[in-house]
């Protein structure tokens, strides 16, 4: 009642889905492990686009990390060797302002002794038991010894002044500063941005080529 056909196919074809790839730059094509008609997982690595310059661009940067790496390590050892150097400046002014303690009550001690010895000789002068010039020189060298252990006075007190001031970073030896150690400081710091800023561009470069290469998308 019915004719019935059958028909045997040896080999059959599955149609997948075509993707068009267009690179985005000139360049050589570099497969991965899978070649044409290899089974591949999804997002797997099909090939990558070498690109000359950017690969160029990618080797000179990775050249400036490592230069900008050396240029902050020889900044850090500046700075240690700077600290180092500050503390020692710190050691020794703290010396020498006990030192000036000592030499202004030297002086006092001697201003206080110019004065009892010229109000003795003026006590004297009046009962006419001494001259006149013996009065004047008494009292110049009362008056310089006063000055003296005044300037001196001052001198301590700027200095313990600007030593609490600059604590840590720069000294102040009564004639000058000493010590560079906020200048050491941003000059490492800008050293460690400079470092920083060349790692973000080796990246970027990184991350266009990771752009350029294919993946499988089922």
């Amino acid at each position: 009642y019915t004719n019935f056909v059958r028909m045997e196919v040896d080999s059959a074809v599955i149609a997948s889905p075509i993707e068009s790839v267009r690179s985005q730059v000139n360049g050589r094509i570099s497969y991965g492990k899978y070649r044409p008609g290899d089974q591949v997982p999804k997002g797997a690595l099909l090939l990558s686009v070498v690109d000359n310059d950017l690969e160029r661009q990618i080797d000179l940067a990775t050249i400036d990390i490592k230069d900008k790496t050396a240029q902050l390590a020889a900044s850090e050892r500046q700075l240690l060797e700077e600290l180092a150097r500050v503390d020692a400046f710190s050691k020794v002014e703290s010396k020498n302002l006990d030192q000036l303690t000592l030499e202004i009550q030297s002086l006092d001690a001697q201003a206080k002794a110019a004065t009892a010895l010229h109000r003795r000789l003026d006590h004297l002068f009046k009962q006419g038991l001494t001259t006149a010039t013996q009065v004047e020189n008494a009292e110049k060298q009362m008056i310089a010894a006063q000055k003296l252990a005044q300037a001196k006075s001052v001198e301590l007190q700027t200095r313990q002044s600007v030593a609490t001031y600059n604590a840590g970073s720069r000294l102040y030896n009564g004639q000058g500063f000493m010590g560079e150690r906020a200048k050491v400081e941003a000059e490492a710091m800008l050293a460690r941005d400079h470092v920083g800023i060349a790692e973000r561009k080796l990246q970027a470069l990184l991350d266009h080529r990771d752009r350029l290469a294919v993946y499988a998308p089922y």
